[in-house]
């Protein structure tokens, strides 16, 4: 009977040793993953530039392509930089073929820095 401790102490040094993750998990902090939203970066009646992350991306403007701002059908003159914008591509891959863009959401620091004020 007295070896069955002994072995449990065992075991849970040998799980220490395989996993050292496990036995120290619950003292970090999970780190949220970066997320970052596709912003318009620059529009014209011609194109619309998409910025997500460090990655930039120019798409052209035809008048085939379908634009719709906050759910409503809109032009490219309705189009705004920092705007949250979807592009899908139409038949080429440097054209838009569907522009859905809202509001882009604001950010937890920017709440704060307002409610400060």
């Amino acid at each position: 009977m007295k070896k069955f401790p002994i072995l449990i102490v065992i075991l849970l040094a040998m799980l220490a040793i395989i996993d050292p993750t496990s036995a120290v998990a619950g003292d970090k902090k999970k780190k949220k993953p970066e997320h970052f939203d596709p912003l318009i970066s620059s529009v014209s009646a011609e194109s619309i530039t998409i910025t997500k992350g460090d990655a930039t991306k120019t798409f052209k403007i035809s008048p085939q392509t379908q634009i719709q701002v906050r759910g409503q059908r809109a032009t490219a003159a309705d189009l705004q930089t920092g705007m949250m914008a979807n592009v899908t591509v139409g038949m080429q891959s440097d054209v838009a073929g569907n522009i859905n863009a809202v509001d882009a959401p604001a950010h937890p620091e920017k709440k704060d820095e307002k409610k400060k004020k």
